[in-house]
């Protein structure tokens, strides 16, 4: 599996003039760089968020999160790549984000969180693709320029999976299972974790 090194990204970084961070909308809080985010600001670039897959997830918390995002500071969307669900929403926030022209977009975040199924839909064809697994074939390998405007570019990024974080979050930030030294271990912290958030849901989900 190959992912970028801090310094290919501080590289990207420099490279653009926006930094729009993946998130996955059942865990934006995560699914979130803290260090993408640090690197960035420190260097003068905005980031904005926007969290996929958002289909998964009632319209009411995903308000919520944008809101306690924009607590933060930082501006965010939704959309759902998959269904097509607010994409014209954020190639609208992309616009009013990225005042520059011509303007780069560096689209980062962790693996499988769907940052090519995002540039897919916002070019209007699938030529960014994507797999399943990290790693396997159609991953993104190395930094790709997509033009998606007359003057707006989308730069995509390796996904990234910091050092920092205990298998469980390496987990949810994609990491292939046969990387983990444990991954029984995980899948029942996962389950775990589900358990407390909603006691009915392998119930409902197994029967």
């Amino acid at each position: 599996m190959r992912l970028a090194g801090w310094s290919e990204i501080r590289g990207a970084i420099s490279r653009s003039n926006l930094v729009l961070e993946v998130l996955d909308a059942r865990d934006p809080w995560t699914t979130r760089s803290r260090r993408l985010e640090e690197m960035a600001s420190s260097m003068g670039r905005k980031v904005v968020l926007v969290m996929n897959k958002s289909d998964l997830v009632p319209r009411q918390v995903l308000d919520e999160w944008v809101r306690v995002f924009e607590g933060e500071g930082l501006r965010a969307t939704y959309v759902s790549a998959r269904e097509r669900m607010g994409t014209m929403r954020l190639r609208r926030f992309l616009k009013k984000e990225a005042t520059e022209s011509p303007a780069v977009v560096l689209v980062a975040g962790f693996p499988k969180v769907g940052k090519s199924s995002i540039i897919n839909v916002l070019k209007g064809r699938s030529s960014a693709s994507t797999s399943p697994i990290p790693g396997n074939p159609g991953y993104t390998r190395t930094f790709q320029l997509f033009r998606i405007e007359r003057s707006l570019y989308l730069l995509d990024s390796p996904g990234m999976i910091p050092v920092e974080g205990g298998p469980l979050e390496m987990a949810i930030r994609g990491c292939p299972p046969e990387r983990l030294e444990n991954p029984i271990e995980v899948a029942v912290k996962l389950l775990e974790r589900a358990i407390k958030v909603d006691p009915s849901v392998v119930r409902r989900a197994y029967g």
